[in-house]
């Protein structure tokens, strides 16, 4: 890492961003265990968890009325002190509550989802693209408002193939190191 000082803050060791976070998109892994693999410190931080109701698009994707009440999870993710994501989740209720989340979170909703008994994640499919942040998200990532992003839309799907949550995850670019083995 190299060292950063942020005024009134205090002096810490930052991200090596000439090492990115490598994974492979073939394994459904969250961020935080990928990070966790490599030796790297990861936290979360401004986590917000929320019940809201299924707007049209999450309502269509969870093939649930509109209205249905939805758990958000919205938090940024920090690498050894420094912020590469931020990612908002909503997943059904029955799936995963908010006092589940509230004990013993690690920042990662598929991890929490796993751990569960009954874990009911059997895979997800990803849409990647690049997006311009916006001046909220520019801030929570710690980039300057209009800086691309990597966005990775993602619907979690349980075992009767039914759609039981989705992800919208925001990466700084560079950071992360994403692989897709063809065959």
């Amino acid at each position: 890492g190299f060292v950063v000082r942020k005024h009134g803050v205090g002096t810490f060791i930052a991200l090596d961003r000439s090492r990115p976070l490598e994974g492979g998109l073939e394994r459904l892994e969250s961020i935080v265990s990928m990070a966790a693999r490599q030796g790297l410190h990861v936290e979360h931080e401004g986590l917000e968890i929320n019940e809201e109701p299924a707007d049209r698009e999450s309502a269509e994707e969870l093939q649930v009325n509109l209205g249905t009440p939805l758990i958000s999870i919205r938090r940024s993710i920090l690498v050894d002190g420094t912020p590469v994501a931020h990612m908002v989740d909503r997943v059904l209720p029955s799936c995963l509550s908010a006092t589940e989340i509230n004990g013993s979170f690690n920042g990662s909703v598929l991890d929490q989802l796993r751990q569960k008994p009954d874990s009911q994640v059997t895979h997800a499919v990803a849409t990647i693209t690049a997006i311009n942040a916006g001046t909220p998200m520019a801030g929570r990532l710690g980039v300057e408002p209009g800086q691309a992003v990597r966005l990775v839309e993602e619907t979690l799907f349980g075992r009767e193939g039914r759609a039981i949550g989705l992800s919208r995850n925001y990466f700084l670019p560079g950071l992360f190191l994403f692989r897709v083995i063809r065959r």
